[in-house]
C-alpha cells in the first residue's frame, strides 16, 4: 500500500523550481505578498500558493478540486513549511491568505461559498494543530486517506465570500 502523498515533496519540488525559474509565479491580488500558481498535473487544475522571501520558499499550501460537498466546491488542501521555519505562523498565514485569494477569484466566477478540505494523518500532530488552527478546531476521526488507506483526521472549513 502506498504511503500518504506528503505535501513537503510538493514545497521541495515548488522550491525547485522556483530557485530555477521554472514556474510562472503571479502576485496574489489580496496579497500581493503571496505568490500564486496555477498549473494542470493530470489535466487537473491545481492552484498552489507561497510565502516566498529572497528565492526560499517559507510557507506552502496547494488546493485541488475534491468531491463537492453539501452541493458546493470542494477544494483538498496540502501544506508543508519548511523545518526552518516552522513555529513562526507561517503555515496558518499562508492557508488564510490563500483563502482569502481564493473567495476574491471564486466571487468573481459567481461562486461564493465552498468549502475546504484537509486530511490528516493520525501520526502528525504538527499538521493537526495548524489544521484546528487554519481550518476548524472540529474534526472526523473516522476517516481514512483515500490514497494509501491509513488512518486519518478530516478538517472541513466552510468558506463564504
Amino acid at each position: 500500500m502506498p504511503a500518504m502523498t506528503d505535501p513537503m515533496d510538493g514545497l521541495k519540488s515548488f522550491q525547485k523550481q522556483v530557485k530555477i525559474d521554472g514556474i510562472k509565479l503571479s502576485k496574489g491580488e489580496v496579497h500581493p505578498d503571496v505568490s500564486v500558481h496555477l498549473d494542470y498535473p493530470n489535466g487537473v487544475a491545481r492552484l498552489s500558493y507561497a510565502l516566498i522571501d529572497n528565492g526560499r520558499v517559507r510557507a506552502f499550501v496547494t488546493y485541488i478540486p475534491g468531491e463537492p460537498y453539501n452541493g458546493l466546491p470542494c477544494f483538498s488542501i496540502g501544506y508543508a513549511v519548511p523545518e526552518k521555519f516552522r513555529s513562526q505562523g507561517l503555515g496558518a498565514e499562508v492557508i488564510e491568505k490563500s483563502i482569502d485569494e481564493l473567495k476574491n477569484g471564486y466571487s468573481r466566477n459567481g461562486i461564493s461559498k465552498f468549502y475546504v478540505e484537509a486530511v490528516v494523518a493520525e501520526s502528525n500532530v504538527p499538521s493537526q494543530k495548524l489544521a484546528e488552527k487554519a481550518i476548524s478546531p472540529t474534526v472526523d476521526r473516522t476517516g481514512h486517506d483515500s490514497y494509501s488507506g491509513e488512518p486519518a483526521l478530516t478538517y472541513m472549513r466552510y468558506v463564504e465570500a
